[in-house]
């Protein structure tokens, strides 16, 4: 694959990537022609971070000092020169978000993903911190991304980007009727309202479905590249096991990890902010994001101790 930005600091993504492989094979459904698909699509995505190499540019702009409705009038007409220019012309690899963006995303059109430099800190990424952390926070974010490659609307470009599907129509549907039981198992959680004890909300499941998905195999997937590189590198190891020391005995470094998840998604939200979230943003709120794939991962119960028919052991 190839790799864009700056030098590769972060280690653990190719345990990422190995462990989302690895659990393709795992799915019973996926025939031999759409593993093979599969597989092809996940070793040609690029994977972009940091900041570009090359930067965009705009010469012929001209910007006043004092006049920000004109300024945006201005760029946004250079936009659109830039994008007709792009007509009849090889698509080129190109990044859509600032480095400074504290967000990932993953492009079915250029079969890539980018995490820009803005996401490459703070509680999602430290070179310094332990591995639990890192694995929870851009581990699982990384997991996230690299599932959009072949859900229910990325799985409809090829490893090319061009728009045809990587699974028949028979793997399509196997792939429907197993997600039912997804929206359902989010629209039943409730969220809670900012300052109204008394109201409940509840997530559009089908709205959310895609997003949700990326976040239960993320966090799946980066859990068990994490496991593999305590069982396969023994300094590593041997690194990790002075976490639980380090908490004094009340948090081992597997617990860790899943807390590094939960705190990508910590955020404070109006009553009105959260509506409006929920009636229009694909992705679930910080509080769904952390209770919907803990809940439905096995591993997590498992290290916490958590009692079954308990809510993040359901």
């Amino acid at each position: 694959t190839k790799f864009v930005g700056y030098p590769e600091t972060w280690p653990q993504h190719n345990d990422v990537i190995h462990a989302f492989e690895l659990r393709m094979h795992n799915i019973t459904w996926l025939d031999a022609d759409a593993l093979k698909n599969a597989e092809l699509k996940l070793h040609k995505i690029t994977k972009f971070v940091g900041y570009p190499e090359t930067w965009p540019q705009h010469n012929g702009v001209t910007l006043s000092p004092d006049d920000y409705y004109r300024n945006v009038q201005t760029l946004r007409r250079e936009s659109v020169r830039m994008d007709i220019a792009k007509l009849g012309k090889p698509t080129v690899d190109e990044w859509q978000m600032t480095p400074q963006t504290v967000n990932a995303y993953y492009d079915p059109s250029h079969n890539s993903i980018t995490l820009p430099a803005g996401i490459l800190r703070g509680t999602f990424y430290n070179r310094d911190a332990p591995g639990a952390l890192n694995y929870g926070g851009i581990g699982g974010v990384l997991g996230h991304e690299l599932h959009h490659s072949t859900d229910d609307q990325g799985s409809q470009y090829d490893a090319s980007g061009a728009l045809h599907p990587i699974f028949d129509k028979k793997v399509q549907e196997a792939f429907k009727n197993r997600t039912a039981c997804v929206v359902k198992t989010y629209e039943a959680f409730d969220v809670p309202a900012p300052g109204n004890k008394n109201l409940t909300l509840h997530v559009n499941g089908h709205l959310t479905l895609g997003e949700n998905l990326a976040d239960m195999g993320g966090i799946a997937g980066a859990y068990r590249a994490y496991t593999e590189r305590l069982m396969n590198d023994t300094a590593f190891a041997q690194s990790e096991a002075r976490i639980t020391k380090a908490f004094n005995g009340t948090l081992n470094n597997k617990q860790l990890y899943f807390v590094a998840w939960a705190q990508n998604w910590c955020m404070h939200q109006t009553l009105s902010a959260l509506e409006s979230q929920l009636a229009s943003d694909p992705h679930s709120p910080g509080y769904i994001r952390v209770l919907g794939p803990v809940s439905q991962t096995p591993q997590f119960a498992e290290v916490f101790q958590c009692k079954n028919t308990t809510l993040y052991n359901p």
